[in-house]
């Protein structure tokens, strides 16, 4: 098959597999708006980050080790058998943990801190099973498993929390279910008994595999730093309600992160199929084009209508937060062409680089965030993570250079980006039928910069 007629076709069956769960965390906003409070919803969103924070320690990330290792052709039981392992023994870590706190009660909030362990074990499992059936290519099962999740996830929450109004622990258990049920499903579909069972256990492959995924550690703890410490300078220097309204604007953005995720994971299995090719290099580069236009087009109508979004859908408690959209959403764009660089270094199993830059982008999101929340609050938040994930983006760029020669255009790239700002300041600084006359010539603008993209995406079939 045609590469990119595979990553097309990878993409489409890994949209359906995810549209649907990572929709349902945007629709879902509305309803815990109105059932939750700033606080409580605070709270959990502060669980489900320490959550992410914590997984890769937890499981020494090893479950990208099995990604790529099956890819390279190495015995799928083996390496599947590997991380297993790996995944139990950090299992045992967690069991212990939550022994010695029930003993010396080192966390006073008992019941959030099980939670997190809980979510953490679960999710540990899922990570191992999700990697190894996109690995192994099983890409209809993988989408499948996310329509039910999503089904699992959403019932539970109309069930607990609006039925009965069980707020916090409404929001956790629907996690919880959701993941249960989904590695329960995956571990039937896989037939784990025949890849752990008269397995033998490769040292040396458990070592590469190892000495692979651990710089991905401080590397996934170092970017949630840049995606998830705001939360905390938040915390401490405005509060959990701020923080509460902080999540919800969050959320709106997180809209380039569904279609970033989806065409990640297809992506990824592209660049690195493609990675030992001649012409890796114009096929990065193109699709990066492609991507990054597209991504560029979701984060302007995402700026032109949040207030109107806001109006219609968010609990007027929350309304206020469309101020922080803009800023959030330029961070997230610029995360996902970071990310899309970093895929250059996980192909070329440099994942040290990935380390590097990405702590650059942690200790400027850091310092700029502490900075500018104290000056003009919540929206000098969004304004480091734009800044913080650009700077990474650029950094990515020049240092991968050396193992995939890409080619940007970066007059046009930086023209588009441009607009992109116009708009939000224009949201800002003018009201009423100017903002509309303004939006227009703006977006007629940036499709005009655009039409030879366009025009080779719309006769893309035709051409070929």
């Amino acid at each position: 098959m045609n590469k990119y007629k595979k990553l097309i076709s990878n993409s489409l069956i890994f949209a359906i597999g995810n549209l649907g769960s990572k929709l349902i965390v945007i629709l879902l906003v509305p309803l815990y708006t109105y059932y939750l409070t700033p606080a409580e919803y605070g709270v959990s969103d502060l669980i489900m980050t320490t959550t992410s924070l914590l997984l890769p320690i937890v499981s020494m990330s090893i479950f990208d080790g099995v990604l790529r290792f099956v890819m390279d052709k190495n015995d799928n039981k083996e390496v599947f058998y590997s991380g297993f392992i790996i995944t139990i023994f950090g299992n045992i870590i967690i069991l212990l943990i939550f022994i010695l706190n029930s003993i010396f009660n080192w966390y006073s909030d008992l019941k959030i801190f099980n939670y997190i362990l809980i979510l953490l074990s679960l999710q540990s499992f899922q990570s191992l099973l999700n990697q190894y059936v996109r690995a192994v290519e099983r890409i209809k099962l993988f989408a499948i498993n996310g329509i039910l999740t999503t089904i699992i996830l959403m019932s539970f929450n109309i069930i607990l929390i609006v039925k009965y109004n069980m707020g916090i622990e409404g929001y956790i258990y629907s996690q919880i279910m959701s993941l249960f049920v989904s590695n329960i499903f995956l571990m039937y579909m896989v037939k784990i008994k025949n890849l752990i069972y008269k397995v033998s256990f490769n040292k040396e492959l458990t070592k590469n595999m190892l000495l692979y995924s651990l710089p991905l550690i401080p590397n996934a703890l170092m970017w949630w730093i840049i995606n998830s410490s705001n939360r905390y300078v938040i915390l401490l220097f405005l509060g959990a309600s701020a923080n509460g309204l902080f999540a919800v604007a969050s959320k709106v953005p997180s809209v380039i992160s569904i279609f970033q995720s989806i065409f990640f994971q297809s992506w990824q299995l592209s660049a690195i199929e493609e990675y030992e090719s001649d012409d890796k290099g114009d096929f990065y580069s193109k699709t990066f084009n492609y991507f990054s236009l597209f991504m560029i087009f979701i984060t302007y109508f995402i700026i032109v209508f949040v207030k109107l979004l806001f109006k219609l859908v968010i609990s007027p408690d929350y309304f206020v937060t469309w101020k922080l959209v803009p800023f959030l959403t330029l961070g997230v764009m610029y995360s996902s062409f970071s990310a899309f660089l970093g895929t250059n270094y996980i192909a070329s199993k440099e994942t040290k680089g990935i380390l590097k830059t990405t702590i650059i982008g942690g200790f400027l999101n850091i310092v700029i965030s502490i900075i500018l929340v104290q000056i003009i609050g919540l929206q000098g938040v969004g304004i480091a993570t734009s800044i913080s994930f650009f700077i990474v983006f650029i950094v990515r760029y020049y240092d991968t250079q050396k193992y995939i020669q890409m080619r940007i255009d970066w007059k046009k790239f930086i023209f588009l980006n441009l607009i992109l700002i116009i708009q939000s300041l224009v949201l800002f600084q003018i009201k009423g039928i100017g903002v509309l006359a303004i939006s227009i010539i703006l977006f007629t603008i940036l499709v005009f910069i655009c039409k030879k993209d366009i025009y080779s995406v719309v006769f893309w079939r035709k051409n070929k």
